[in-house]
């Protein structure tokens, strides 16, 4: 386990953690990391990471190369415009995925292939629709202060498993 939240870490260099492989557990969170000072690399050895917290730094897009070990992504409260399919692609066994308060404006097909995800949290961006490719497994779907104006036809009906959905504060009517 590394704890670092809290920190003033700028940067995270390739080297960085290239000799602790055995990672499972590094919290970032509350520094000023930003994504073009995390090495392409920075992350690629540790193979069996489960948890990394990256929420409240100044990102503005997925570090590149996470490992596919991961469980729970903590993305949130950073300046996150965009993720393309590639930054998540092959996380086969990520579950718990934070991304709320970023400038997010569509996710596009950055879901696809996301089976295990149960839980999203993609609240408090700027998403004009319910994003695309949601995992039919997913318990908790957190959507809310948005700018979403309607829902897909049978939406509910696609996600058998869906325990919690908030929707509030977006842009919804009766039609």
């Amino acid at each position: 386990y590394l704890y670092l939240q809290h920190n003033e870490i700028t940067a995270l260099p390739d080297s960085t953690l290239a000799n602790s492989t055995n990672l499972v557990w590094v919290m970032l969170h509350h520094n000023a990391l930003s994504t073009d000072k995390i090495g392409k690399r920075a992350f690629a050895k540790l193979q069996g990471l489960e948890r990394l917290y990256l929420q409240h730094n100044n990102l503005t897009g997925v570090p590149p190369n996470l490992p596919r070990s991961l469980r729970d992504l903590r993305l949130n409260n950073n300046n996150i415009n965009k993720i393309t399919p590639e930054a998540l692609g092959g996380m086969d066994n990520l579950t718990i995925l934070y991304l709320h308060d970023n400038a997010l404006t569509e996710m596009g097909t950055s879901l696809r292939g996301l089976n295990s995800l149960t839980l999203l949290d993609v609240s408090g961006n700027k998403l004009k629709k319910v994003p695309d490719s949601l995992p039919e497994h997913i318990h908790q779907l957190y959507l809310e202060s948005n700018a979403i104006s309607a829902v897909p036809e049978g939406f509910l009906g696609k996600f058998s498993q869906l325990q919690y959905i908030r929707m509030g504060h977006n842009q919804l009517t009766d039609k």
